[in-house]
């Protein structure tokens, strides 16, 4: 539950730098509520992944958990910013002003970088295995997403 409470900081200040989550909560804004569930079922996800396996000692198994979960973490954080970028709108911005169909997209894309990246741990448990499927799985997700770029429009309101 720690852990997942950090996540839940990384989200306010670091996913969403420019928004004030709390704040846009209060306000009914759909858009930052699609944003912070989409990463909590990331990291709830990642979680499941790495509490999943076994250890020989305790002390291995805390290691092992910290270093999954905070790569799990960098990796998500790498891609979102990745996924700011390949956007041909401001996404951040677009999540500000409450547009829903941004705000589920970024969670729901959480989402699915936390199945990708959560498979070889789950099935192999070996970590340069999880580095290389997850920024494969990340690059072929940031290519999809990038070759959108400039088609169809986001309505601004």
């Amino acid at each position: 539950m720690v852990l997942l409470f950090i996540a839940q900081i990384i989200n306010d200040r670091v996913l969403l730098r420019t928004v004030d989550n709390s704040e846009e909560l209060l306000n009914d804004n759909i858009a930052v509520a699609c944003v912070e569930a989409g990463s909590l079922v990331a990291c709830g996800r990642i979680m499941q992944a790495v509490l999943s396996g076994n250890s020989a000692s305790v002390g291995e198994g805390f290691a092992t958990i910290l270093l999954y979960w905070v790569s799990g973490q960098l990796i998500l954080l790498i891609f979102s910013a990745c996924y700011h970028k390949v956007t041909s709108f401001d996404d951040h911005e677009q999540i500000k002003q409450g547009n829903v169909a941004v705000g589920l997209s970024s969670g729901l894309t959480l989402v699915a970088v936390a199945w990708v990246i959560t498979a070889p741990i789950l099935k192999y448990g070996s970590y340069p295995i999880f580095l290389l499927v997850s920024f494969v799985g990340i690059a072929f997700l940031i290519l999809v997403r990038g070759r959108g770029r400039g088609r169809g429009r986001v309505r601004v309101r």
